[in-house]
């Protein structure tokens, strides 16, 4: 059985061997709102993913970016749960060290600096355990690049 998957439609915007450089466009669901236009809330943001894929495609081809149901939970998991995990234990901490509300919430701020610096560094790493793929894209309904 084939594992669920998460889809988004881009274009490949350049090649570099098997590396295709794919731009999607990532919208918040305000954006996806029949009211959209008359909305200030709207919020849309380019995107360029490097993908690592076979020959088959070109630039300008309309392709699917997949990535497992799996992956983008781990992704969900080290981006926004640990660190907000981190700052909760480091402000619970720091107040019943320091006895100030002020100081504990800077300690709980001032961790994400060393959190997204191991992060950083383990971007190698977490590259190759996010693995995306490409397929090719075929719909008359073609979101707007």
């Amino acid at each position: 059985m084939k594992a669920a998957c998460s889809e988004q439609v881009g274009v490949i915007r350049s090649q570099q061997e098997n590396i295709f450089s794919v731009e999607v466009i990532s919208s918040s669901a305000c954006s996806e709102c029949h009211a959209s236009s008359a909305c200030t809330m709207m919020d849309k943001k380019i995107k360029m993913i490097e993908v690592n894929a076979q020959s088959g495609y070109a630039v300008g081809d309309r392709v699917l970016i997949e990535i497992t149901n799996e992956q983008g939970l781990y992704a969900v998991l080290i981006g926004y749960f640990l660190p907000f995990v981190l700052m909760v234990l480091v402000m619970v901490i720091a107040f019943a060290i320091f006895r100030n509300e002020l100081l504990a919430g800077v300690c709980a701020i001032l961790i994400l600096a060393p959190y997204y610096t191991v992060i950083f560094f383990l971007k190698k790493k977490l590259t190759k355990q996010f693995q995306f793929r490409l397929k090719k894209y075929f719909s008359n309904n073609l979101p707007d690049f």
